[in-house]
């Protein structure tokens, strides 16, 4: 107990210096005559509730507020750190309902207005297809044509980009992507990508040549991912332009289901 107390002396101390350092409240003179209020409080130059000390010391009050001012601190820096992740998790989840599964499916749309999701082009279609690492290797394999991809891992790291901006550079081929601390066998003839997690998403966008939305449409459909060691796995493709859907995290930035989505994320994911 008392090495607790002594910790959380030394917190309270770094953090009342680093107040007066940064000049967000007016401290006291320490020698010479003591002014006639010596005894009101020094107070923040401007709004909130008032930093107090008496006699050069923090009142009761000022001491739970600054700890609670510090977990607020905290919290908002946590908030701002793990945002990534949770959005990246809002497109793995939002897909879910509408009948998307690991390494089996790609979630194929023409953007509307009924889609919900961050940055997205109305112009072009996309396929959407969460990979899970957990089992090992996955590959993917595009067509040769105007085809641009990125895999994103749940910590919203880049892996590798596919297609036109990819090492293909638009020519097709077999890529893969490992999981984290993966120490076996990469075969020839796949440009291969790192995941820091186990689930990841990689999203594909058809360039629609000439307008041509059905062709760029019927490419998608030749973008395939499966299990390294399960090439001849089936995948399927559902198209979702006609329903509705929402791949962010605008349903939980609000309120404590997204730190239960956090949590989730760091339950399940190797430490990174």
């Amino acid at each position: 107990m008392k090495s607790d107390q002594s910790r959380r002396d030394v917190l309270l101390l770094g953090g009342l210096t680093g107040l007066i350092a940064s000049g967000l409240w007016r401290a006291q003179p320490i020698f010479g005559p003591s002014p006639a209020n010596a005894q009101t409080a020094a107070r923040m130059p401007a709004g909130g509730s008032p930093y107090t000390f008496e006699r050069g010391f923090p009142t009761p009050e000022t001491v739970e507020r600054a700890y609670d001012d510090a977990d607020l601190n905290r919290a908002v820096q946590a908030y701002r750190f793990f945002y990534p992740n949770v959005s990246v998790y809002g497109l793995l989840a939002g897909f879910e309902p509408l009948g998307a599964k690991y390494n089996q499916t790609a979630v194929v749309l023409e953007g509307l207005p009924r889609h919900v999701l961050f940055t997205p082009n109305s112009d072009t279609p996309y396929a959407s297809i969460p990979i899970d690492l957990n089992g090992g290797p996955v590959a993917i394999e595009l067509p040769e044509g105007p085809l641009l991809g990125v895999a994103n891992d749940l910590n919203f790291r880049w892996i590798m980009d596919v297609g036109l901006p990819g090492p293909d550079a638009g020519k097709g081929g077999k890529h893969l992507i490992v999981p984290p601390g993966y120490k076996g066998q990469v075969p020839g003839g796949f440009f291969t990508g790192k995941s820091t997690t186990n689930r990841l998403i990689l999203i594909v966008r058809s360039l629609p040549v000439g307008g041509d939305i059905k062709g760029a449409l019927a490419r998608l459909n030749d973008v395939r991912a499966y299990p390294l060691d399960r090439p001849d796995a089936a995948f399927n493709y559902i198209n979702i332009t006609e329903r509705s859907a929402d791949a962010t995290p605008l349903r939980w930035e609000d309120n404590i289901e997204f730190w239960k989505v956090l949590h989730r994320i760091i339950d399940s994911e190797p430490p990174y």
